[in-house]
C-alpha cells in the first residue's frame, strides 16, 4: 500500500470526551423518529444509530430529527447533527454547536472493523445513506457529512485500513464533481470505484437496487483487494 503523502494527516483528530453517553441520548430523544420511518428507513436501523426527534422547545435542535455522532470507541457522543422534518426551514442540516464535522466520518464506530476485514470503504455523503446501506446488509460505509473529503477524514479512512474506496455521492452536479475531486485526493492511496447508479441517491434505493447494483462492486473491489 502507498504511503500517504507528507500533507496528509497521519493521526486520528484528538478526541474530546463530553460526557454524553449514549443512555442520556436515549433519554432526551423521541425514538425511532417517525420523519425517517415513513421515508422507508427501518426501526431497527434508526433505533440502532439513535435517531430520534427533539421535543425539547428550549433546544437548538428542537423539532429536528436529531442524530447522534459517536467517537472511535462508540463509547460516547463527539457532536450531533440534525435535519428538520418539514420544509420551513432556514437550514435542512445543523450541528451541534463546536462539532468539527471535517474531523469525523459518519458510522466509523460501527464499519472499522468491517473495512478492516474486507479492505474496502463505502463513501457516501449523509447518515440516510448509511443506513439505507446498513438495512441491505452492507456494514462499510462511512458518511463525509456533505460533499467535500477533508484532509483528517482522509487520515481517517487510511487509518481503517482500506484498499479500496468506492464512492458513491449523489449523482447531482455536486455530487459528481465531488467524486472527481475525492478520485484525485485519493488514487495514489487507493483504489477508487466510482459507479454510475441509476438512483439519484443511495438513501433512495431500495434494497432489490442496491444488491442488484452495488454488492457486485463491492465483490469486486474485495477480489481486487486479494
Amino acid at each position: 500500500k502507498t504511503q500517504p503523502p507528507s500533507h496528509t494527516p497521519q493521526q486520528k483528530p484528538k478526541e474530546e470526551n463530553r460526557g454524553v453517553t449514549r443512555d442520556i441520548i436515549i433519554s432526551k430523544l423521541t425514538i425511532p423518529c417517525s420523519y425517517y420511518l415513513e421515508r422507508g428507513y427501518s426501526k431497527d436501523i434508526l433505533s440502532r444509530y439513535d435517531v430520534g426527534l427533539c421535543e425539547d422547545r428550549n433546544k437548538k435542535m428542537y423539532g429536528r430529527a436529531v442524530v447522534p455522532i459517536y467517537n472511535a470507541h462508540y463509547e460516547y457522543a463527539v457532536g450531533f447533527t440534525a435535519r428538520s422534518i418539514n420544509e420551513n426551514y432556514n437550514y435542512k442540516w445543523i450541528h451541534s454547536t463546536g462539532f468539527q464535522a471535517s474531523h469525523y466520518l459518519y458510522n466509523y464506530w460501527f464499519a472499522k472493523d468491517h473495512i478492516l476485514t474486507s479492505g474496502v470503504v463505502i463513501l457516501v455523503e449523509g447518515p440516510g445513506d448509511v443506513w439505507k446501506l446498513e438495512q441491505s446488509g452492507i456494514h462499510t460505509s462511512l458518511a463525509m457529512f456533505g460533499t467535500d473529503l477533508s484532509d483528517q477524514q482522509l487520515s481517517l479512512l487510511y487509518s481503517c485500513g482500506a484498499n479500496s474506496i468506492i464512492i458513491l455521492t449523489d449523482s447531482d452536479e455536486a455530487g459528481r464533481m465531488s467524486s472527481k475531486k475525492i478520485e484525485d485526493k485519493c488514487k495514489r492511496l487507493f483504489r477508487i470505484f466510482s459507479p454510475a447508479l441509476s438512483s439519484d441517491d443511495v438513501g433512495d434505493m431500495s434494497e432489490k437496487n442496491i444488491k442488484q447494483e452495488i454488492v457486485p462492486i463491492i465483490k469486486k473491489a474485495m477480489e481486487v483487494n486479494v
